[in-house]
């Protein structure tokens, strides 16, 4: 019931939401670079499927000094270059402030849907960032927005993490017709006339 009640709620209620870190600057100095840890870009995001296993850089023991290693399980949303570009880390790695990394509350949310909210409504996020000279998704306005997000026994239809990614993909997008009929239905009771506000002031 209270699901219904409150239809709409922020990302920053449902899980931790925070930028990326790299302070060293130039960014690109050499002396941070060549050791264990993956170091994830806006184009490593872009380019993977769902899940990210792929890097092109990584940091050594200085690159992690300044930066934040991240836990699998964490989505990274692109707020630069590629703007709302998502995919979930399967390892640990660290990533620039120009990705902003969201991991659920425990009981609150799955992962998984939530790339599925942000996916479904990128382009109503693209278009609040469009700016004069840049266009940019700031944190700010990425906790702006609210989202209709269903209970957690709706967002567990989809599928199981552990299967193999060829039957991942297939299986998830099996899940999509119900979490669309959810919001549908959700959408059908008079609460809302959409599954995406934008909220700011």
């Amino acid at each position: 019931m209270t699901a219904l009640v409150t239809p709409f709620c922020k990302l920053d209620d449902v899980g931790n939401i925070a930028r990326g870190k790299s302070k060293h600057r130039p960014r690109n100095d050499t002396i941070l670079y060549g050791g264990k840890y993956p170091f994830i870009q806006t184009g490593d995001v872009k380019h993977a499927s769902f899940y990210i296993t792929n890097y092109t850089q990584t940091y050594n023991e200085k690159g992690l000094a300044q930066s934040k290693l991240w836990n699998p399980g964490t989505l990274c949303i692109t707020i630069a270059a590629n703007i709302a570009d998502t995919a979930i880390l399967k390892i640990p790695a660290c990533f620039p402030d120009s990705i902003i990394g969201f991991t659920p509350y425990k009981g609150k949310a799955d992962v998984r849907f939530i790339k599925y909210c942000l996916d479904t409504y990128k382009l109503q996020i693209q278009s609040i960032s469009q700016g004069t000279t840049q266009d940019n998704l700031s944190l700010e306005k990425l906790r702006s927005i609210y989202f209709k997000i269903p209970p957690l026994p709706i967002q567990k239809k989809s599928p199981q993490s552990s299967l193999p990614t060829t039957t991942l993909s297939k299986t998830i997008t099996a899940a999509f017709p119900y979490w669309r009929k959810w919001l549908k239905k959700s959408t059908a009771s008079g609460l809302c006339a959409c599954a995406f506000q934008d909220m700011r002031r």
